[in-house]
């Protein structure tokens, strides 16, 4: 049966940097910020030439997966709960990327068009409380899952994310 959800933490850092081949870059592009006007909207090339608002997808350069604006353009709503202190408290990030502990707020990854690119790095994560939101700054991404995509983080994205963060340590 096919559904679907919003992305969570584990899905979107995924997406962003295993293009890089497990280098763990900066960005899914690599580590040359120099190469961000190719792939993202920023501050750099939206706001302060004259163009303050969110950009149609696909204008630009997608990562390795084909996937568009993993970074900038909109901040991404996650489906986990926001807490700064999150990855300190939990025992393996990688067995439990997800944060489900209810918390007023919720991850936004990715970066917009509004802020620096030092934002949108892959590492980034950011927070801020769904309730009442209209933002032209914050959106989301659906993801289709079906028979062969893990329902959640803890299904099959962990062991991805563990080999991510094993390389990168």
């Amino acid at each position: 049966m096919r559904g679907t959800r919003l992305g969570c933490t584990s899905v979107v850092v995924i997406s962003a940097t295993i293009p890089a081949a497990f280098g763990c870059s900066e960005y899914s592009f690599g580590d040359n910020a120099a190469d961000r006007d190719d792939y993202a909207w920023f501050k750099g090339n939206t706001l302060d030439i004259g163009e303050p608002y969110a950009h149609p997808v696909a204008l630009l350069e997608p990562n390795g997966f084909g996937l568009y604006d993993m970074h900038g353009n909109v901040w991404e709503w996650c489906r986990d709960y926001y807490d700064s202190d999150y990855y300190g408290k939990v025992a393996d990030p990688a067995l439990d990327p997800e944060n489900t502990q209810p918390a007023p707020a919720r991850v936004l990854r990715g970066g917009c068009w509004y802020y620096g690119s030092q934002y949108g790095r892959c590492a980034y994560r950011g927070g801020s409380t769904p309730a009442g939101r209209r933002n032209a700054r914050i959106g989301f991404r659906v993801i289709l899952v079906g028979a062969t995509s893990p329902q959640s983080p803890g299904d099959g994205a962990a062991s991805a994310t563990k080999q991510l963060l094993n390389r990168c340590r």
